[in-house]
């Protein structure tokens, strides 16, 4: 469960807003104050209530503080890093996160590279294309290659399809297992280009292909996605914590209004 101030921020990232006013100078050096305080302590209820706090006061100076939080070796202050950047809306966050995942210490952990590879396909920023479509290998797991699938299709971009389906289609003697491993994921390959395309061809690699083939030339990427078949919508809106009232449209549903 996220916090609530980590829950708004997603949703702020998510939907469509006018630009939130970046914060005061007064409000930086409260927040840096209460950071660096904090983390000076070390005592983990204390950093993680003011890294909680610094993901609703987005600026540089904020992001370099909550960098020093990675060298706490307690994953439960790492995560705690990592949900700040993922939520803060701010183009200094993405690049601490694009930063650690350019670390081979970071991407050889299970612990932690998927968490990373989410948090950046959280900010759906098209810079991102490199770093989540580079080598699988990298990070065997399977939470990291899920975060790939579902970052590619969080960044509106012609790339991504062509990345997905790439990734769809690994073929050829040493890149076998890769492809077996791939097959698992066939589902969110296919939410992800659903989300991209507006149109399904189901979890068929080469019916995908095919498609792509046939339409990549003049296929333009909506600034928007479509609307999603509910149980769809729910595995995306519920993957990069999203809130939406399914309960409301269930009972509505029943009452046949």
């Amino acid at each position: 469960m996220l916090p609530s101030a980590l829950l708004a921020l997603a949703l702020i990232v998510q939907t469509p807003r006018d630009r939130v006013p970046p914060p005061t100078s007064q409000e930086v050096q409260a927040t840096l104050m209460d950071l660096k305080a904090a983390l000076k302590t070390r005592e983990l209820s204390a950093i993680q209530t003011a890294l909680e706090r610094a993901g609703e006061v987005p600026h540089q100076d904020v992001v370099g503080v909550v960098a020093r939080a990675f060298r706490d070796d307690r994953k439960e202050v790492r995560h705690a890093a990592i949900a700040t950047l993922r939520y803060m809306d701010h183009g200094e966050a993405l690049i601490a996160l694009h930063r650690l995942a350019k670390d081979k210490k970071w991407m050889c952990e299970k612990e932690y590279a998927p968490s990373i590879l989410r948090a950046i396909g959280q900010h759906a920023d098209p810079s991102s294309l490199k770093i989540l479509s580079a080598d699988p290998a990298r990070t065997p797991f399977h939470e990291a290659t899920r975060a790939r699938i579902l970052g590619l299709g969080n960044i509106r971009k012609a790339e991504s399809i062509h990345a997905l389906i790439k990734l769809m289609n690994v073929t050829g003697g040493s890149q076998r297992n890769l492809k077996q491993r791939y097959g698992a994921f066939n589902k969110d390959f296919r939410l992800s280009l659903i989300v991209l395309t507006g149109t399904d061809q189901g979890t068929n690699p080469e019916l995908w292909e095919r498609w792509w083939r046939k339409n990549k030339k003049a296929f333009a990427v909506s600034a928007k996605p479509i609307p999603l078949p509910k149980s769809l919508r729910y595995r995306w809106d519920s993957y990069w914590g999203r809130s939406s009232n399914y309960a409301r449209e269930e009972r509505r549903e029943d009452r046949g209004t």
